[in-house]
Formats: C-alpha cells, sequence, structure tokens
C-alpha cells in the first residue's frame, strides 16, 4: 500500500485571486413558452393527452 503525506499551506502562501474569469454573458435563447399544468392527477393526465394529440406525437 502506498503512502504519501498532505503539505499544510498557510491561507497567505495561496493565491486566491485565481480561477476563470467571465468576460461576457448572454440571456438564453427562447425557443418557446412552458406551461405550467395543475389539477388532480388524473385532470394533469388527460391534460397531457391533449397536449400530445395537439402536437401529433399521439
Amino acid at each position: 500500500m502506498k503512502t504519501t503525506t498532505i503539505d499544510e499551506l498557510d491561507v497567505e502562501a495561496l493565491n486566491l485571486s485565481g480561477g476563470p474569469t467571465v468576460s461576457r454573458m448572454f440571456l438564453p435563447e427562447t425557443s418557446e413558452k412552458a406551461t405550467l399544468i395543475s389539477g388532480t392527477e388524473a385532470e394533469i393526465a388527460d391534460r397531457l393527452i391533449e397536449i400530445f394529440k395537439e402536437l401529433g406525437v399521439l
């Protein structure tokens, strides 16, 4: 079995300025809106079936 030691460093010795630099940010493109479905499990299932039929999936 191999063994090793872990060196301890003082906080002052660490470079805290590291990490990625963010130069630009973009808002995500929206392709479609989401629809919130509420109700009982049966009502939600019925609504999902309607949506799938409208989309031609069923």
